[in-house]
């Protein structure tokens, strides 16, 4: 059983950059699934059309454990709870002050550029341990 969320960063013109990525967003977890369909808007505010700007799409076991947390109390409660968990997580990672405790599941990376110029402004990237992201820009 998987209890799923996924991360955006934002890597800019350079994918390769040693400097940390811009968390540009997450989604809820989604408790109990093994194919969760994410719908989460997340804004790129620094696109520049005909520049190429590369964004990563990280996809997390959540460990409710992790806080003294029980999932099932998780689930029952309102998406923030969740959220809010994540986004300490996050921060204290960046900052260096804990390990992030959620399991990678796998990871993406696209290029806008390329997700605007195909059919439908989707594009998906398939895991090395299985499974699929798809990506749609508007």
């Amino acid at each position: 059983k998987s209890d799923p969320f996924a991360i955006v960063t934002v890597r800019g013109d350079d994918p390769d950059s040693r400097d940390p990525p811009q968390i540009a967003g997450h989604t809820n977890v989604v408790f109990d699934n093994l194919n969760p369909s994410f719908s989460t808007v997340v804004m790129l505010s620094d696109y520049k059309f005909g520049v190429p700007y590369f964004i990563e799409v990280g996809l997390f076991d959540f460990d409710a454990k992790r806080g003294g947390h029980k999932e099932t109390t998780l689930n029952r409660q309102h998406n923030s709870v969740t959220s809010e968990i994540i986004e300490k997580d996050i921060i204290a990672n960046i900052e260096k002050k804990t390990h992030f405790p959620h399991k990678i599941m796998g990871s993406a990376l696209f290029e806008v550029g390329e997700i605007l110029g195909s059919r439908g402004n989707t594009a998906s990237k398939s895991f090395q341990t299985g499974g699929a992201v798809y990506l749609n820009i508007e």
